[in-house]
């Protein structure tokens, strides 16, 4: 049994689901499940009390009975600092104008486009495509 604790909130779950892929994939173990959950939290007054929410999901990754497959991973990341808690704040600080472009749209498009080119496949040959959703407005407009 090999059980590890990811931070930084919507990384952790991916980081989860990446590595109980790959120690699968390396046939380390048979069945892996990486786990992610997160309760969000903003300031009273601030635009992230109303936005935020809550969420989680489990994947379990094998090689046998599979009901989807993964075709291909990858990892966009650069220091963009959008959003931080320091220590001992209760509640998060966001970057404000840091937040869309730079921070949300440059990742989850750059990523999008970087992985649809390493795979050979293009965004008409996928019915659904879900993105992070960090609020209502983002996922829909990079889903465009």
């Amino acid at each position: 049994v090999h059980i590890a604790d990811y931070e930084f909130a919507c990384k952790a779950g991916t980081e989860a689901m990446f590595v109980a892929y790959g120690l699968v994939k390396a046939d380390l173990v048979k069945y892996a499940m990486g786990v992610g959950a997160d309760t969000s939290q903003g300031a009273p007054g601030d635009a992230l009390e109303f936005s935020a929410s809550a969420g989680g999901s489990a994947f379990i990754f094998g090689k046998q009975g599979v009901v989807a497959e993964v075709i291909d991973t990858f990892s966009y990341t650069t220091d963009t600092p959008d959003f931080w808690r320091r220590e001992g704040a209760f509640y998060p600080l966001h970057g404000g104008r840091f937040t869309g472009v730079p921070a949300y749209f440059k990742h989850v498009l750059g990523a999008g486009r970087a992985i649809l080119e390493r795979s050979g496949y293009k965004a008409s040959d996928f019915a659904y495509a879900i993105f992070h959703m960090p609020n209502g407005k983002f996922p829909l407009t990079a889903g465009k």
